[in-house]
């Protein structure tokens, strides 16, 4: 069994792109589980009004995401791929990590990719991006997974498909 977590900003299409990565490869064996399948934690995190509220809704969403993912993990399956975003911006606060490092040192899975728009112009998804580097560069260190970014151009969308669907195969 091979684990998969594919972060992007809360914000981008991630279930698109996964969708046609699927059909692309082909693989008939794996499970997707998406954040927005266990809460909307976007939501949670955007509605905390304190780093400690942050922290609550992201322990809270770790233990419903651990008791899907020990169900799962249960049965056989070929590639488990999580998708997601390892931060949300939070207006009045900043960024906040959307899961606990204690995920990725308890799962730790194969592969972290990191999906970013080439390109963004705007300064916010820039800090996004950065932000999420750093996020999932402690990841790997805490669960021991290679990382692989994957630019996501606007116009060349299906070459970030294929990279991701080639991801799957391996």
């Amino acid at each position: 069994m091979k684990m998969i977590f594919v972060s992007a900003p809360a914000d981008f299409d991630r279930k698109a792109l996964l969708k046609l990565a699927f059909q692309m490869s082909k693989a008939k064996s794996f499970v997707h589980v998406d954040f927005d399948d266990v809460e909307d934690v976007e939501k949670e995190m955007r509605d905390a009004t304190s780093a400690l509220m942050t922290r609550q809704v992201s322990s809270d969403f770790y233990e419903k995401l651990e008791k899907m993912l020990v169900g799962i993990l249960r049965k056989p399956a070929g590639t488990v791929i999580i998708s997601g975003y390892a931060s949300v911006r939070i207006p009045e606060i900043g960024y906040a990590q959307v899961l606990p490092e204690k995920f990725f040192s308890v799962f730790k899975p194969d592969l972290l990719v990191l999906l970013e728009m080439e390109g963004a112009e705007e300064p916010e998804v820039a800090e996004n991006h950065e932000l999420d580097r750093h996020y999932c560069t402690s990841y790997s260190l805490s669960g021991g997974s290679m990382i692989r970014i994957i630019k996501v151009k606007g116009s060349k969308m299906l070459d970030a498909v294929k990279e991701l669907s080639d991801l799957m195969k391996i």
